[in-house]
């Protein structure tokens, strides 16, 4: 999917085991989950093979009543041989969601332990500017045996767009992850006065914790 101004159906509902998506220059805005990307019928013996390519796109002022305005990735299946989700040279701006992951919501259920090092979500050289989620991942939010990379991105907010109460509630204005997350290269710009101590810019469970 290439050169597009808009895109008026926004998701994509997998019914096959193997699904390749290459998306670039599109202009996302005004969605709810502009792009959905779930399965409804997978068998759960079946191996899961799905690469998503997103390259100099923009996805802004995009709601979601739930979760990942901008991107919503819920797949569930029982052995995964790869999922690879690549986003490069993106903007993603003034998203919202009301619960998780204002721009971005990747999750994965009935996944083994052990997969882990087969679903990657790598993001390079995007910038997310004021996208908030009621209560964690104000850019993204990532699930269980997932592996997120940011490299060389920037993160940007400005608290005047939410309250101070909802703000300090917020677990990760920017980043929340129950896997692994890596940072480089990377900057984090906010506005927050004296709110500063209170919030929580990246927030990760540790494993501990999880078990």
């Amino acid at each position: 999917i290439k050169d597009q101004a808009h895109l008026y159906m926004s998701a994509l509902n997998i019914s096959a085991a193997n699904i390749y998506v290459y998306i670039e220059n599109f202009s996302i805005s005004h969605f709810s989950n502009a792009l959905c990307l779930e399965n409804l019928a997978f068998p759960l013996s079946n191996p899961v093979s799905i690469i998503l390519l997103i390259k100099r796109s923009a996805f802004n002022n995009n709601s979601s009543p739930k979760s990942g305005a901008a991107i919503f990735i819920n797949l569930k299946a029982n052995r995964v041989f790869k999922i690879l989700v690549q986003i490069q040279f993106c903007s993603l701006t003034n998203n919202t969601s009301q619960l998780h992951g204002g721009a971005i919501y990747v999750i994965f259920g009935y996944q083994n332990v052990g997969l882990t090092k087969n679903v990657l979500v790598a993001v390079k050289k995007s910038q997310f500017r004021n996208n908030i989620a009621g209560f964690s991942g104000g850019s993204a939010h990532f699930g269980t045996s997932i592996v997120s990379q940011f490299t060389e991105c920037l993160f940007y907010y400005k608290n005047s767009i939410i309250s101070t109460i909802q703000l300090k509630h917020i677990k990760g204005i920017f980043l929340y992850s129950r896997g692994t997350i890596s940072v480089n290269a990377t900057s984090f710009l906010f506005l927050f006065g004296l709110l500063a101590k209170y919030v929580s810019i990246v927030h990760v469970i540790p494993k501990e914790i999880q078990d």
